[in-house]
């Protein structure tokens, strides 16, 4: 067909069909559009949880495998030691202690101390003790000790295959270990299985704090723990 005679044919067509059509590309050209920018938000919602999860594993502690741990405080030999409410506790630390831990430590039956110097009477320390059931051998359980003021505590220990390395959550320096579960055979001969134990130091400014598992308490436990007495010490 020739160009003249196509457009003469043109001429015959009606108008309705012509805009009807026109009117179809755009729909689809909205409807692309509509789907391209959900597909972008969609991108960025996957991007942004990506960025909150890596932050969360960043905030994992990293327990260096040792085959003992040997804490000593600083006032240890020198002191008294007070037992107080947990109200005492909380009024001295600056927070309630157990809001710093999850919710299946927040029942365990505990203890509070502080810790005096002997012969002025200067505090110089506080003690948290707790288990879910003293009388269950090996039950999860947790001890904690604050060591105010500059005098640091300090930890022996003995590595297994590589040297000790610590690190830096929120500004304070971290140190974490663990003695892996093992067998130990009791003096009439029987053995036993002892659960690992996680130990924690966190250095602060004015404080050290240092956490350790007690029984069968799990890493995820003592982790918590000691973020969540990062986080208060924080703010």
């Amino acid at each position: 067909m020739k160009g003249n005679e196509f457009l003469d044919k043109m001429e015959l067509i009606d108008p309705a069909y012509v805009e009807a059509a026109d009117t179809k590309t755009k729909r689809e050209k909205t409807s692309w559009v509509k789907w391209s920018a959900m597909a972008a938000c969609l991108c960025l919602l996957i991007v942004g949880a990506s960025v909150i999860l890596n932050g969360n594993q960043s905030q994992r502690i990293s327990f260096n495998e040792v085959t003992y741990v040997m804490y000593s405080a600083p006032f240890y030999g020198t002191s008294v030691s007070e037992s107080i409410s947990a109200e005492e506790a909380t009024e001295i630390l600056g927070f309630e202690i157990t809001s710093a831990m999850p919710s299946s430590m927040r029942s365990f039956d505990f203890s509070y101390s502080k810790v005096l110097e002997r012969e002025n009477g200067t505090l110089i320390g506080v003690a948290v003790e707790g288990y879910k059931d003293a009388s269950v051998y090996q039950s999860p359980g947790i001890y904690l000790t604050v060591t105010i003021g500059s005098q640091k505590p300090s930890l022996d220990y003995e590595e297994v295959n590589q040297a000790v390395s610590s690190s830096t959550i929120n500004g304070k320096l971290v140190c974490a270990y663990v003695v892996p579960e093992h067998a130990k055979t009791t003096d009439s001969g029987a053995v036993k299985t002892v659960p690992s134990q996680y130990s924690v130091l966190i250095d602060d400014q004015d404080a050290c704090y240092f956490v350790e598992s007690r029984g069968t308490l799990s890493e995820d436990e003592i982790t918590t723990t000691t973020l969540g007495i990062i986080e208060a010490i924080s703010r």
